[in-house]
């Protein structure tokens, strides 16, 4: 064997070939690693995605279905109530004044009573009054149950994220 033959060419090529297929083909398994790691988080990340929707759906429906119960309860009193207005508030009770309808009016928008709206206010019968009162405190109580739902679905959503 000759000193110098580690010099050919032709197997420094060989090796560089080598080398270079070498770094070619594992390039190419560490990219088709990264795609299927790629793949594997996708997927989970749709199940995760599933599953929180599920969870989501479930709040959904739990909440609701309390949030109906507990309206169609209030609504269910609210009637009930309203029909006993004339055994508590006989129809030949004296009228409110018309300066109670004004203040009633008033803090019900919400708003400072006008002085000079009570020149033309007429008075109104007690058990109009009373049935319209019970019914808007029906309606208001109606409104918190459902506030109350939503505050309720929102935390519980938040829990579910």
């Amino acid at each position: 064997m000759n000193a110098l033959s580690w010099l050919n060419p032709g197997r420094w090529l060989l090796y560089l070939a080598l080398v270079a297929a070498l770094a070619v083909g594992y390039t190419a398994w560490r990219e088709h690693q990264r795609e299927l790691g790629r793949e594997e988080v996708r997927q989970q990340f749709a199940r995760e995605a599933q599953a929180a929707d599920a969870r989501r759906q479930v709040i959904t429906q739990y909440v609701d279905r309390d949030v109906v119960r507990v309206v169609e309860k209030i609504a269910v009193v609210t009637e009930t109530i309203i029909k006993e207005v004339p055994i508590y508030v006989p129809s030949d009770a004296p009228d409110l004044p018309a300066g109670w309808r004004l203040l009633h009016d008033a803090a019900a928008r919400g708003q400072v009573p006008d002085p000079a709206a009570l020149a033309h206010a007429a008075p109104v019968a007690a058990d109009a009054a009373a049935a319209t009162l019970t019914k808007n405190y029906g309606q208001c109580r109606e409104a918190a149950a459902r506030l109350i739902g939503l505050q309720e679905w929102i935390r519980l959503q938040q829990q579910a994220n």
